[in-house]
């Protein structure tokens, strides 16, 4: 079996960008051209994947969790399941 050709060319592309600042949908743009719209949102970049590929930047955890201050909790504490240093209700009651 073969693999089938991409129908992807530059002047495809240029009209997808074009009806899309037309402000017609995905689903409109892809039927004409005979492709599906996942298929457009890949041409116009506007497809987010897990792997990164197509100029997304892939998810970092780093990015959207708060800094958590090194573990100095003693064993006991840690199998207590006591807070980390700075991180309890009562070390912050002084704080606003």
């Amino acid at each position: 079996m073969m693999a089938q050709k991409s129908k992807k060319t530059d002047e495809l592309v240029a009209q997808a960008v074009a009806a899309r600042n037309d402000g017609k949908t995905f689903e409109e743009i892809a039927g004409p051209m005979g492709v599906s719209a996942e298929t457009v949102r890949t041409w116009l970049g506007l497809r987010i994947r897990r792997d990164g590929r197509n100029g997304q930047v892939p998810f970092r955890p780093s990015d959207v969790l708060p800094n958590v201050p090194e573990d100095t909790r003693s064993i006991g504490a840690r199998l207590c399941g006591d807070p980390l240093p700075g991180r309890s209700a009562l070390d912050k009651r002084g704080n606003p």
